[in-house]
């Protein structure tokens, strides 16, 4: 509980920081993936379980990368680090209801703010409202 609770608020603090700046900062990201990797060790979470959980992060790096910064290197940053908190198919999870978000603001703001294909918007935001959603699900599972 105490891991979820810390990755929402790193989340949370990331979000609102790329939604205000269109960036975040390096160091904030790798101190979240350091705790995250606290949690690995005092949990004794297997390293390939880790590493799989990692893949969508390094994924999205290569992707910033080879499509010059489409996806923004932040992004693929943060999955990296979220990578050290949770499980691949949580990650996948997450990471499929943030575009699905992502796209439906993405549609409003085309067809109602008249926006062009060249407007950017942020994504970790998105993967934070992902995350809370998924978070209280889980918890009202839990209460059930």
């Amino acid at each position: 509980m105490m891991k979820a609770l810390i990755l929402g608020i790193w989340l949370g603090i990331q979000g609102y920081l790329d939604f205000k700046y269109k960036e975040i900062p390096v160091w904030f990201s790798l101190f979240g993936g350091a705790i995250g990797m606290l949690f690995c060790v005092m949990e004794h979470r297997d390293i390939r379980q880790v590493i799989l959980s990692c893949l969508p992060g390094v994924c999205a790096l290569i992707f910033s990368w080879v499509s010059k910064e489409v996806m923004g290197y932040g992004d693929g940053l943060v999955l990296l680090m979220i990578g050290s908190y949770m499980s691949l198919s949580q990650i996948f999870s997450i990471v499929l209801l943030a575009f699905g978000i992502a796209g439906m603001v993405a549609l409003v703001l085309l067809v109602i703010f008249r926006k062009t294909g060249r407007y950017r918007i942020p994504f970790i935001p998105f993967l934070s409202i992902a995350y809370g959603i998924e978070y209280v699900i889980k918890l009202g599972e839990i209460t059930l």
